[in-house]
């Protein structure tokens, strides 16, 4: 085996990796924001009346009884 190529393996698993790694982050603050909006929106459903199209989830029903 030469030296150079285990080295150029060894840098390019390492790059593969960092990328990996980025794109994994990337996937997950994606899904995180989605997540975020999603409450959001309820939230703000909630305070014009909620359910405006279709059934109130039970949760919301629960929220404005009390």
């Amino acid at each position: 085996t030469k030296p150079w190529l285990s080295q150029q393996k060894e840098d390019d698993d390492a790059t593969i990796k960092k990328y990996f790694t980025m794109w994994q982050t990337k996937k997950e603050l994606a899904r995180k924001k989605k997540l975020r909006d999603k409450k959001l929106q309820r939230r703000q459903a909630l305070r014009l009346g909620g359910g405006g199209s279709g059934k109130p989830l039970a949760h919301d029903i629960d929220v404005k009884q009390r």
